[in-house]
């Protein structure tokens, strides 16, 4: 660890957090589309659906403390509502938007906490944003019994605009079963609770391929 100034009354301060960020900084940029066709709501009327999403972050360690990483994650969800419907006022923009910090902070050999906070912005096109905001954290921890194998499981409690906290579980693995070829799971997206299960080859040192799947978490009256 770097060791800090002494001050005049001879006592050691800290050094300027920017000393300790390694300049082995990653970066991150995801972006992905989904189309819902025309299915039926229950008591009348259908919907389609058309959703896209863009994830911006970046991860650096930090030395002698563990890691820091931050997320910025936008979702536009763009509805089509088609005869009479079920709901009194339908609408046709909701953009939703969470920033999130990830400390991560070494146990020990095997464990490594983790946690943050998350603001987020949900509303639909026009909407206040004062009354658009809402907050949360998150707080887990991983165990990894060899250099192949990380196992972790943690919860996320964001306030829900005008409903109760929503409560997302968090699980991440990481599990390369055989050389090259990884399966993993991890949260990715605060907006819509989801989780990618991932297998991923890594071709060479630079270059990886990988395919996966999004389970999203759904609460009582969402769609």
């Amino acid at each position: 660890a770097q060791d800090g100034a002494v001050g005049a009354d001879g006592a050691e301060s800290l050094p300027p957090v920017g000393s300790l960020v390694e300049p082995a900084v990653r970066w991150r940029f995801k972006a992905g589309y989904e189309w819902q066709d025309d299915t039926a709501i229950t008591g009348g009327g259908r919907i389609g659906i058309h959703r896209g999403d863009i994830d911006l972050g970046f991860a650096a360690p930090l030395e002698g403390l563990g890691a820091i990483s931050v997320d910025l994650d936008y979702d536009a969800n763009l509805y089509d509502f088609k005869g009479p419907s079920a709901f009194p006022d339908t609408w046709e923009e909701v953009h939703q938007v969470a920033l999130s910090a990830t400390f991560e902070m070494d146990l020990n050999n095997d464990w490594t906490f983790f946690g943050g906070p998350v603001v987020r912005y949900a509303g639909e096109a026009g909407a206040d944003f004062g009354t658009s905001m809402s907050y949360g954290g998150f707080a887990g921890g991983t165990w990894s019994p060899s250099d192949d194998l990380t196992i972790g499981l943690g919860v996320a409690f964001v306030d829900d605009i005008e409903d109760d906290v929503r409560i997302i579980p968090l699980v991440r693995l990481n599990w390369e079963f055989t050389s090259g070829f990884s399966l993993r799971a991890m949260p990715t997206s605060f907006n819509t609770g989801a989780t990618e299960l991932q297998l991923a080859w890594e071709v060479d040192r630079d270059f990886e391929v990988a395919a996966g799947l999004d389970s999203v978490v759904v609460g009582e009256g969402e769609i």
